[in-house]
């Protein structure tokens, strides 16, 4: 009787880890086929205004990343486009980076993040 409880046991166990595995994978390819979307979404496609980026900087993001992108209280981005893609720069715009960068997505415009990822991502 001992043997085959354990048995119902480490089959229930393993049913229950197999339906979490399961259940990360597809959220995991949820999440990448969103940000896949968004990134290939006509704003974040579209040419950079640069005059509208460094309005948009000076208004945002000079006070931590220094007025010549060299930064301060904020990581330098002088060459941040060499590190990161537009979308990952626009994804840390939007969400904010912890502990210190706030999340600008309700505060700017989708089109303004956008914009302003475009221009940093150039910065090489």
């Amino acid at each position: 009787m001992y043997k085959w409880a354990m048995a119902a046991l480490c089959a229930c166990a393993v049913v229950l880890g197999l339906s979490g595995l399961v259940y990360a994978v597809n959220q995991n390819a949820t999440e990448i086929a969103k940000e896949k979307a968004e990134a290939e979404a006509p704003e974040n496609n579209a040419p950079v205004d640069a005059e509208a980026a460094e309005a948009v900087y000076k208004k945002t993001c000079l006070s931590c990343h220094g007025g010549n992108l060299e930064g301060g209280a904020g990581p330098s981005l002088e060459t941040v486009g060499a590190k990161l893609d537009r979308n990952k720069i626009r994804l840390k715009i939007m969400n904010g980076v912890s502990p210190m960068m706030p999340a600008f997505k309700g505060q700017l415009e989708d089109a303004e993040i956008a914009n302003l990822a475009g221009w940093l991502a150039e910065h090489k």
